[in-house]
């Protein structure tokens, strides 16, 4: 008689592949390395956030708020509100170790089929989205770097290239090493730093040049918008800027001892970003004249004119290497986020669930989501501030997604480990403010979901088409050889043994 008994496969060994099955299998186990320590998360969220909306939406927070002091108290409210998200984020976080941010909390929470929708409308809307505005934005700049006293806008097909060629250089820095891309974003760190503090301190010497201004006049709240609609709305961009965030929950498995540094990492960094985006604002203000401000597209440019005399060209370089960073933040959190979604959910083609044998970096993911976000560039309609709006309504909904989790698994599961715990009142109030940011483009430009509401809804027959019952199976056998010339390719390897494909079967006598 015999019995078949399952075992899966061993993983010791050197640092070599070998075949299992019809894919390639890293004998060694090679996970995602823990290298990302407090100063780096820090320098990675801060990086993150600090990106395109500091340098191009304070005239929108100004414009519908209606006066300096509303819009002063407009961004510290973002900021507070942001630290709701945070404190909700930390809880999941550690609650759910694994790279995948919202993927992995929706997953566990409703099902495959909840974090199949979120990875559509990451890969198709939201991610691409937010890249391009970051890379735009960056390509806006480098053309005032090399004609910093022209005021004219460049070329939008010279824009759209230099944007390709940014896109491109992260994505090769994402796929060779995660030191190097921590490093890039450690250097982007200080450079924000540099930037966001000397507008602060020209400020400062501003006031004290030009010590009447709308602060000590009593016009600080003068014109103030009284329409609610229009406080909404200035609320909506300054969370713009404030987004990223949720970054280092896309890689808590990167990260050094999470149950400390993720809330440490998450708490000091909105700190410090509330504090700089303040200050920021508030320099802003003083220096340049209301309508200024309101009729200027790049707005670092605009004060650096006024205040830095020959210094000025020095302010697009510092903006484009802070925006890099953004742009290196979301392309690292975009890629673990496709990553985890092929590794862990198998709802990705297999090829996106590899690391680089010698690199150890998702280097498929990274590579999708540099053609998706270079997609985006290129067919993009609209200007800047149209992206922004687009992608506003999607991120809002994606994080909402996340406070949803947090409430359902509160009730359902109460028994998972939670090292750190929020009062119950937070995520309720960070949901209830999460759906009003949803309604407010709905109700003011509904057009702007129309199309994506399209491209979100036809997730569900994909689901049910590609990933489950005889349609991934009929996929997987189509798409083998492909997988297997990629990987070979590429030189990547999967990183558990656990995959589809790499268990053996003994057989023993009894």
């Amino acid at each position: 008689m015999h019995e078949d008994e399952e075992e899966e496969d061993s993983c010791t060994g050197a640092q070599s592949t070998q075949q299992h099955g019809d894919f390639y299998v890293n004998e060694q186990h090679h996970v995602l390395h823990k290298s990302v320590g407090l100063l780096r998360a820090v320098a990675l969220v801060t990086g993150a956030v600090i990106g395109a909306g500091i340098f191009t939406t304070p005239k929108n927070v100004l414009a519908h708020a209606g006066s300096p002091g509303m819009a002063l108290a407009v961004w510290f409210g973002c900021g507070i509100f942001t630290l709701l998200g945070v404190l909700c984020y930390a809880e999941l976080g550690l609650m759910v170790p694994k790279s995948g941010g919202q993927y992995q909390y929706l997953r566990l929470a409703f099902g495959p089929l909840s974090s199949f929708m979120f990875l559509w409308s990451e890969l198709w809307m939201r991610r691409p989205l937010k890249q391009a505005i970051v890379a735009l934005t960056i390509a806006r700049y480098s053309t005032l770097f090399h004609y910093w006293q022209c005021v004219a806008p460049p070329a939008p097909c010279s824009e759209r290239m230099v944007a390709l060629c940014c896109v491109w250089a992260i994505v090769a820095i994402n796929s060779y090493s995660v030191h190097w891309t921590c490093n890039l974003e450690s250097a982007s760190f200080y450079c924000k730093c540099v930037a966001l503090g000397a507008i602060i301190i020209f400020g400062c010497v501003h006031l004290a040049q030009e010590p009447l201004n709308f602060l000590t006049q009593g016009q600080a709240f003068e014109g103030t918008s009284r329409e609610i609609g229009s406080i909404s709305t200035a609320l909506y961009w300054g969370l713009y800027a404030y987004s990223g965030w949720e970054t280092l929950n896309f890689a808590t498995e990167e990260l050094k001892n999470p149950k400390k540094n993720l809330p440490r990492a998450l708490l000091i960094s909105m700190c410090l970003v509330t504090a700089l985006f303040v200050l920021t604002n508030l320099a802003y203000m003083l220096v340049l004249p209301q309508q200024e401000l309101l009729d200027t597209g790049v707005v670092a440019m605009a004060f650096a004119r006024q205040t830095m005399g020959a210094f000025a060209a020095v302010m697009p370089l510092l903006v484009i290497l802070s925006l890099m960073g953004s742009l290196n933040g979301n392309i690292f959190m975009g890629g673990r986020v496709y990553f985890a979604g092929a590794r862990d959910g198998h709802q990705l083609p297999e090829l996106l669930a590899m690391v680089s044998v010698g690199r150890i970096t998702p280097l498929p993911a990274l590579l999708l989501n540099g053609m998706m976000a270079s997609l985006m560039i290129l067919f993009s309609v609209g200007d800047i501030d149209y992206l922004h709006r687009s992608y506003g309504c999607w991120r809002w909904i994606m994080v909402a997604g996340g406070a949803i989790c947090q409430i359902y698994l509160r009730i359902k599961r109460p028994d998972l480990p939670r090292p750190f715990k929020v009062p119950m009142m937070v995520p309720v109030l960070f949901l209830l403010v999460c759906g009003y940011l949803i309604l407010v483009p709905v109700i003011l430009e509904p057009q702007l979901l129309v199309v994506g509401i399209c491209i979100h809804l036809l997730g569900i027959p994909v689901y049910y088409a590609t990933v489950i019952g005889r349609g991934r199976l009929f996929l997987q056998g189509a798409t083998r050889k492909w997988t297997l010339l990629l990987q070979k390719v590429l030189l990547v390897a999967l990183t558990d043994s656990k995959m589809p494909g790499l268990k053996r079967h003994r057989h023993k006598k009894s």
